[in-house]
């Protein structure tokens, strides 16, 4: 089962070069990475491009909100600096360059940071084969596979602590469940210390598949390997 499963470079190999850039991605397939995560939102006119965060003074500098801004005005911001000189002058990408450059055969974890505004731009896109889409939201996984049939979603989830009793939740009914309300082709779970054995075989046995995030130490991945996920997704992936 380990040689099934696929190494996700988190926003390209983002522990060495600027995270959600062409130099990021460009290490990891370098690297020999075939798959990559890249974050993406909407810009006010239109454009999708490769982003975490909702606002820039995190990376790039500036106070602008991504969804309010136009492509150019974020362009002349310096993504790359903050990681080091050698970085300086890298601009915020468009979607339509990251896959221009993806090599043939590879496949990018497209994670949609806004809402399902940006899913009518993105069907323009010929994607199939080329991205699966994930997301936190439950809407955006479902619209989705009203515009894009075609086009492999997952639904991403993170474990927080019942309010009362014990345990996580979601736990593994409710995830299910989402699942299919949705139609989503597979769940992003966040690495965690009650991904076991069973619930990855639910998972695959309902035909779904299966990604854990983000794990950098070697020992932590071998163990999501054993249990046999279909992708694991890591900052280091020469690791």
């Amino acid at each position: 089962m380990i040689s099934s499963c696929q190494i996700v470079a988190h926003r390209g190999a983002s522990f060495d070069a600027p995270e959600n850039t062409l130099s990021a991605f460009r290490l990891a397939w370098e690297l020999g990475v075939k798959v990559v995560e890249g974050d993406f939102r909407l810009t006010v006119d239109g454009r999708v491009v490769c982003f975490h965060d909702e606002k820039t003074n995190r990376i790039g500098g500036g106070d602008l909100v991504v969804a309010s801004s136009s492509l150019e005005d974020l362009r002349g911001l310096d993504v790359g600096g903050w990681k080091g000189d050698e970085w300086a002058g890298e601009r915020m990408p468009v979607l339509e360059e990251v896959l221009e450059e993806m090599p043939e055969g590879n496949v990018l974890l497209l994670e949609v940071k806004c809402g399902i505004e940006i899913l009518p731009v993105l069907a323009e896109f010929s994607l199939e084969g080329r991205v699966i889409i994930m997301s936190f939201s439950a809407d955006v996984v479902a619209g989705v596979k009203v515009l894009m049939p075609g086009i492999e979603v997952f639904w991403l989830t993170r474990y927080r602590k019942r309010m009362m009793g014990r345990g996580y939740r979601p736990d593994e009914g409710r995830i299910l469940e989402v699942l299919e309300e949705t139609g989503a082709d597979g769940v992003g779970l966040k690495a965690h210390e009650s991904i076991d054995g069973e619930f990855v075989g639910a998972l695959r046995g309902a035909g779904k598949k299966v990604d854990v995030w983000t794990v950098d130490d070697p020992a932590e991945a071998k163990r999501y390997l054993d249990l046999g996920v279909d992708y694991l997704t890591t900052n280091r992936p020469e690791r």
